[in-house]
């Protein structure tokens, strides 16, 4: 909705009838803009949800001062198919991971390496949990970009492990050794392409905070 001289207190309080209604502003590039979130109720549809939010909100302000932007209905079913799909779709990208890490290394790096993987995303679902963040198929984007990351570092690690293990020097270390001289090894590197992911999206996170684009901070923040 648009009004220029409307604040979300008011907006809020003209939702009060539709029930649990979560208003946001959508960033000072859209002054007086809000986002509007109603929970969906089984017997909901989307028109009979527009109408409802539109009338609370026509009523309020009078219908010449609302506009509506865009309005987007996700139903039970639909939430129910996204989960769905999206387990698939990472229980497939795990499936690939471990074939392509056994073929190139072997067995036992592949089972360290989705260890690593479920570390990272476990990390990464608590935050979404704790800070009460939208899971939706942006989310679930954020997800397969973080295990296609956290693989890539894991394969520089293995790589230099296999260097390591050739060198004259290292011929009777053990791997526990072998592991944390490659590590130290490629510490330096981790942590300047970490930083500089970090610094990328810390402003991809602001930006989109600033101009009101929800969908690519809900990507932003859990990669952050």
């Amino acid at each position: 909705t648009e009004t220029r001289d409307v604040t979300i207190e008011d907006v809020r309080n003209a939702l009060d009838s539709v029930g649990d209604a979560k208003v946001q502003t959508l960033g000072s590039a859209y002054e007086g803009s809000f986002q509007i979130r109603v929970n969906v109720d089984s017997s909901d549809t989307q028109e009979s949800l527009d109408k409802e939010v539109n009338d609370a909100l026509f009523s309020a302000f009078g219908k010449d001062n609302v506009v509506v932007m865009q309005s987007d209905f996700v139903g039970p079913k639909f939430s129910a198919e996204l989960l769905k799909n999206s387990f698939i779709a990472i229980a497939i990208a795990l499936v690939l991971i471990l074939v392509y890490v056994t073929i190139r290394f072997r067995v036992s790096y592949a089972i360290s390496s989705l260890v690593a993987l479920f570390h990272d995303v476990l990390a990464m679902l608590s935050l979404i949990l704790i800070c009460r963040l939208e899971v939706s198929s942006t989310t679930i984007a954020a997800v397969l970009t973080i295990i296609g990351y956290s693989l890539n570092n894991t394969i520089v690690i293995f790589d230099r492990i296999r260097e390591v293990e050739k060198l004259e020097s290292m011929k009777l270390a053990s791997d526990a050794e072998i592991a944390n001289k490659s590590i130290v090894d490629t510490l330096g590197r981790s942590i300047l392409t970490t930083a500089t992911t970090l610094a990328t999206i810390v402003v991809l996170a602001a930006v989109c905070a600033i101009i009101g684009v929800a969908s690519m901070a809900e990507f932003a923040l859990p990669i952050v």
